[in-house]
Protein backbone atom coordinates (compact mmCIF):
# COMPACT_ATOMS: atom_id res chain seq x y z
CA UNK A 1 0.00 0.00 0.00
CA UNK A 2 1.57 3.41 -0.97
CA UNK A 3 2.14 6.15 1.64
CA UNK A 4 -0.05 9.01 1.56
CA UNK A 5 0.54 12.69 1.45
CA UNK A 6 -0.08 14.85 3.92
CA UNK A 7 -2.87 16.37 1.71
CA UNK A 8 -4.75 13.03 1.17
CA UNK A 9 -4.59 12.16 4.74
CA UNK A 10 -6.19 15.54 5.80
CA UNK A 11 -8.97 14.53 3.42
CA UNK A 12 -9.63 11.33 4.51
CA UNK A 13 -9.59 13.00 7.74
CA UNK A 14 -11.81 16.04 7.22
CA UNK A 15 -13.94 12.73 5.61
CA UNK A 16 -14.31 10.94 8.78
CA UNK A 17 -12.05 8.17 7.11
CA UNK A 18 -9.90 5.62 9.41
CA UNK A 19 -6.03 5.47 8.89
CA UNK A 20 -6.38 2.73 11.07
CA UNK A 21 -3.06 -0.21 10.38
CA UNK A 22 -1.67 3.03 7.74
CA UNK A 23 2.10 3.54 7.44
CA UNK A 24 2.44 7.21 7.55
CA UNK A 25 6.18 6.65 8.85
CA UNK A 26 8.06 10.20 8.63
CA UNK A 27 4.90 12.32 7.40
CA UNK A 28 4.57 15.79 7.88
CA UNK A 29 1.16 16.39 9.94
CA UNK A 30 2.53 19.48 11.67
CA UNK A 31 -0.57 21.90 12.93
CA UNK A 32 -3.36 19.69 11.36
CA UNK A 33 -6.08 18.94 12.86
CA UNK A 34 -6.55 15.31 13.94
CA UNK A 35 -9.36 15.53 16.53
CA UNK A 36 -11.20 12.34 16.85
CA UNK A 37 -8.64 10.82 14.33
CA UNK A 38 -8.50 6.98 14.06
CA UNK A 39 -5.10 6.08 13.73
CA UNK A 40 -4.99 2.43 15.93
CA UNK A 41 -1.79 0.80 14.94
CA UNK A 42 -0.79 2.57 12.48
CA UNK A 43 3.11 3.40 11.98
CA UNK A 44 3.89 7.08 12.80
CA UNK A 45 7.12 6.71 13.63
CA UNK A 46 9.53 10.15 13.07
CA UNK A 47 6.75 11.89 11.89
CA UNK A 48 6.34 15.52 12.62
CA UNK A 49 3.38 16.24 14.48
CA UNK A 50 4.06 19.47 16.89
CA UNK A 51 1.21 21.35 17.06
CA UNK A 52 -1.30 19.02 15.98
CA UNK A 53 -4.70 18.49 17.51
CA UNK A 54 -5.10 15.29 18.64
CA UNK A 55 -8.08 15.78 21.06
CA UNK A 56 -10.11 12.13 21.56
CA UNK A 57 -7.80 10.47 18.76
CA UNK A 58 -7.71 7.02 18.88
CA UNK A 59 -4.12 6.41 18.96
CA UNK A 60 -4.01 2.78 20.55
CA UNK A 61 -1.07 0.59 19.67
CA UNK A 62 0.45 3.14 17.75
CA UNK A 63 3.91 3.42 16.44
CA UNK A 64 4.74 7.13 17.52
CA UNK A 65 8.41 6.52 18.25
CA UNK A 66 11.14 9.39 17.50
CA UNK A 67 7.97 11.29 16.84
CA UNK A 68 7.94 15.14 17.34
CA UNK A 69 4.97 15.69 19.10
CA UNK A 70 5.96 18.87 20.92
CA UNK A 71 2.91 21.35 21.61
CA UNK A 72 0.42 19.07 20.54
CA UNK A 73 -2.81 18.84 22.69
CA UNK A 74 -4.11 14.97 22.93
CA UNK A 75 -6.56 15.38 25.63
CA UNK A 76 -8.76 12.02 26.29
CA UNK A 77 -6.90 10.59 23.88
CA UNK A 78 -6.07 6.84 23.83
CA UNK A 79 -2.60 6.13 23.36
CA UNK A 80 -3.23 3.18 25.27
CA UNK A 81 -0.05 0.37 24.31
CA UNK A 82 1.49 2.58 22.05
CA UNK A 83 5.25 2.71 21.08
CA UNK A 84 6.42 6.17 22.08
CA UNK A 85 9.95 5.61 22.90
CA UNK A 86 12.30 8.67 22.39
CA UNK A 87 9.42 10.42 21.02
CA UNK A 88 9.57 14.43 21.66
CA UNK A 89 6.38 15.23 23.85
CA UNK A 90 7.72 18.41 25.35
CA UNK A 91 4.97 20.68 26.01
CA UNK A 92 2.65 18.45 25.22
CA UNK A 93 -0.83 18.25 26.83
CA UNK A 94 -2.03 15.31 27.23
CA UNK A 95 -4.82 15.16 30.46
CA UNK A 96 -7.00 12.80 31.07
CA UNK A 97 -5.35 10.34 28.02
CA UNK A 98 -5.14 7.21 28.17
CA UNK A 99 -0.95 5.45 28.27
CA UNK A 100 -1.95 2.18 29.82
CA UNK A 101 1.01 -0.50 29.17
CA UNK A 102 2.50 2.44 26.56
CA UNK A 103 6.16 2.56 26.05
CA UNK A 104 7.86 5.74 26.71
CA UNK A 105 11.37 4.89 27.25
CA UNK A 106 13.70 7.47 26.92
CA UNK A 107 10.96 10.15 26.11
CA UNK A 108 11.25 13.55 26.19
CA UNK A 109 8.01 15.12 28.35
CA UNK A 110 9.25 18.59 29.70
CA UNK A 111 6.93 20.90 30.68
CA UNK A 112 3.87 18.18 29.71
CA UNK A 113 0.58 18.20 30.97
CA UNK A 114 -0.23 14.85 31.73
CA UNK A 115 -3.31 15.91 34.92
CA UNK A 116 -5.60 13.39 35.43
CA UNK A 117 -3.85 10.34 32.54
CA UNK A 118 -4.09 7.03 33.18
CA UNK A 119 -0.45 5.83 32.22
CA UNK A 120 -0.21 2.62 34.89
CA UNK A 121 1.83 -0.52 33.78
CA UNK A 122 2.99 2.14 31.60
CA UNK A 123 7.45 1.76 30.58
CA UNK A 124 9.34 4.95 31.48
CA UNK A 125 12.91 4.58 32.00
CA UNK A 126 14.82 7.49 31.56
CA UNK A 127 11.66 9.39 30.22
CA UNK A 128 12.30 13.43 31.26
CA UNK A 129 9.45 14.61 32.77
CA UNK A 130 10.78 17.92 34.41
CA UNK A 131 8.44 20.50 35.39
CA UNK A 132 6.01 18.15 34.16
CA UNK A 133 2.34 18.69 35.70
CA UNK A 134 1.25 15.18 36.54
CA UNK A 135 -1.51 16.01 39.24
CA UNK A 136 -3.48 12.62 39.77
CA UNK A 137 -1.97 11.03 37.47
CA UNK A 138 -2.40 6.53 37.59
CA UNK A 139 1.54 5.39 37.60
CA UNK A 140 0.55 2.60 39.81
CA UNK A 141 3.03 -0.49 38.46
CA UNK A 142 4.80 1.44 36.06
CA UNK A 143 8.45 1.49 35.52
CA UNK A 144 9.97 4.29 35.86
CA UNK A 145 13.43 4.01 36.31
CA UNK A 146 16.13 6.25 35.69
CA UNK A 147 13.26 8.66 34.69
CA UNK A 148 13.91 13.21 35.70
CA UNK A 149 11.18 14.46 37.61
CA UNK A 150 13.15 17.31 39.09
CA UNK A 151 10.52 20.60 39.70
CA UNK A 152 7.51 18.13 37.93
CA UNK A 153 3.98 18.96 39.69
CA UNK A 154 2.93 15.39 41.40
CA UNK A 155 0.30 15.72 43.53
CA UNK A 156 -2.21 13.39 44.61
CA UNK A 157 -0.31 10.96 42.52
CA UNK A 158 -0.96 7.27 42.11
CA UNK A 159 2.73 5.75 42.42
CA UNK A 160 1.88 2.06 44.22
CA UNK A 161 3.74 -0.48 43.54
CA UNK A 162 6.08 1.66 40.54
CA UNK A 163 9.26 0.87 39.66
CA UNK A 164 11.34 3.97 40.71
CA UNK A 165 14.93 2.87 41.23
CA UNK A 166 17.28 5.81 40.69
CA UNK A 167 14.42 8.66 40.24
CA UNK A 168 15.08 11.93 40.33
CA UNK A 169 12.24 13.35 42.06
CA UNK A 170 14.54 16.98 43.29
CA UNK A 171 12.37 19.44 43.80
CA UNK A 172 8.98 18.10 43.06
CA UNK A 173 5.68 18.02 44.45
CA UNK A 174 4.52 14.67 45.77
CA UNK A 175 2.20 16.34 48.69
CA UNK A 176 -0.59 13.50 49.24
CA UNK A 177 0.72 11.16 46.48
CA UNK A 178 0.37 7.04 47.23
CA UNK A 179 3.98 5.53 46.66
CA UNK A 180 3.05 3.18 48.59
CA UNK A 181 5.40 -0.15 47.92
CA UNK A 182 7.10 1.24 45.59
CA UNK A 183 10.61 1.03 44.84
CA UNK A 184 12.63 4.28 45.41
CA UNK A 185 16.48 2.47 46.10
CA UNK A 186 18.70 4.87 44.87
CA UNK A 187 16.35 7.81 44.41
CA UNK A 188 16.96 11.45 44.78
CA UNK A 189 14.70 13.46 46.78
CA UNK A 190 16.23 16.81 47.44
CA UNK A 191 13.81 19.36 48.76
CA UNK A 192 11.29 17.03 47.39
CA UNK A 193 7.36 18.22 49.17
CA UNK A 194 6.50 15.05 50.56
CA UNK A 195 3.79 16.29 52.94
CA UNK A 196 1.11 14.00 53.81
CA UNK A 197 2.12 10.89 51.37
CA UNK A 198 2.00 7.26 51.98
CA UNK A 199 5.12 5.52 51.34
CA UNK A 200 4.12 2.29 53.59
CA UNK A 201 5.99 -0.85 52.22
CA UNK A 202 7.78 1.40 50.13
CA UNK A 203 11.28 0.27 49.27
CA UNK A 204 14.06 3.58 50.30
CA UNK A 205 17.35 1.88 50.49
CA UNK A 206 19.76 4.19 50.05
CA UNK A 207 17.66 7.14 48.94
CA UNK A 208 18.73 11.04 49.59
CA UNK A 209 15.94 12.99 51.03
CA UNK A 210 18.05 16.13 52.18
CA UNK A 211 15.99 19.27 52.80
CA UNK A 212 13.08 17.39 51.66
CA UNK A 213 9.50 18.04 53.30
CA UNK A 214 8.09 15.35 55.50
CA UNK A 215 5.38 16.18 57.43
CA UNK A 216 2.48 13.82 57.71
CA UNK A 217 4.13 11.42 55.61
CA UNK A 218 3.30 7.98 56.28
CA UNK A 219 6.52 5.22 56.09
CA UNK A 220 4.99 2.34 58.17
CA UNK A 221 7.08 -0.81 57.54
CA UNK A 222 9.49 0.92 55.20
CA UNK A 223 12.78 0.48 54.61
CA UNK A 224 14.81 3.18 55.15
CA UNK A 225 18.47 1.46 55.18
CA UNK A 226 21.40 3.76 54.45
CA UNK A 227 18.98 6.73 53.70
CA UNK A 228 20.22 10.08 53.67
CA UNK A 229 17.63 12.91 55.87
CA UNK A 230 19.77 15.95 56.14
CA UNK A 231 17.75 18.96 57.00
CA UNK A 232 14.51 17.12 56.52
CA UNK A 233 11.23 19.52 57.40
CA UNK A 234 9.25 17.46 60.15
CA UNK A 235 6.71 21.43 60.21
CA UNK A 236 3.56 21.80 59.29
CA UNK A 237 3.18 24.24 57.17
CA UNK A 238 6.92 24.78 56.10
CA UNK A 239 8.33 27.55 58.45
CA UNK A 240 11.37 25.28 59.34
CA UNK A 241 10.41 25.21 63.19
CA UNK A 242 11.41 21.52 63.10
CA UNK A 243 13.88 20.71 60.77
CA UNK A 244 16.61 17.57 61.61
CA UNK A 245 19.74 19.24 61.84
CA UNK A 246 22.93 17.54 61.44
CA UNK A 247 25.44 18.21 64.21
CA UNK A 248 23.23 20.02 66.41
CA UNK A 249 20.17 17.35 66.69
CA UNK A 250 22.61 14.16 66.30
CA UNK A 251 21.71 10.93 64.86
CA UNK A 252 19.48 9.44 67.80
CA UNK A 253 16.67 11.93 67.36
CA UNK A 254 16.86 11.85 63.64
CA UNK A 255 16.62 7.94 64.53
CA UNK A 256 13.64 8.68 66.83
CA UNK A 257 11.91 10.82 64.41
CA UNK A 258 11.65 8.39 61.67
CA UNK A 259 10.73 5.58 63.83
CA UNK A 260 7.92 7.74 64.93
CA UNK A 261 6.88 7.86 61.11
CA UNK A 262 8.13 3.68 60.13
CA UNK A 263 7.43 2.22 63.19
CA UNK A 264 10.46 0.27 62.05
CA UNK A 265 14.38 0.59 63.68
CA UNK A 266 16.21 0.49 60.48
CA UNK A 267 19.36 2.79 60.09
CA UNK A 268 19.82 5.58 58.40
CA UNK A 269 22.67 8.36 57.37
CA UNK A 270 22.08 11.85 59.36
Amino acid sequence: MLKLTRQEVIEKINKGESLAGRNLAGIDLSGVNLREADLCEANLSKAKLSGANLNWANLSCVNLSKANLSDVKAHWADLSGANLSKANLSNIKLSGAKLYWANLAGAHLNRGNFSGAKLSGAKLPRAKLSEAELLNVNFCEADLSGAKLSGAKLSGAKLSGAKLFKVNFSGADLTGADLSEAKLAGAKLYKTNLTGARLCKADLTGAKLTGAKLYGAKFKDAKIDKIVCKWCDLSSNGDGRNILRPGRDGFEKIIQALKSFCKCSRRCSA
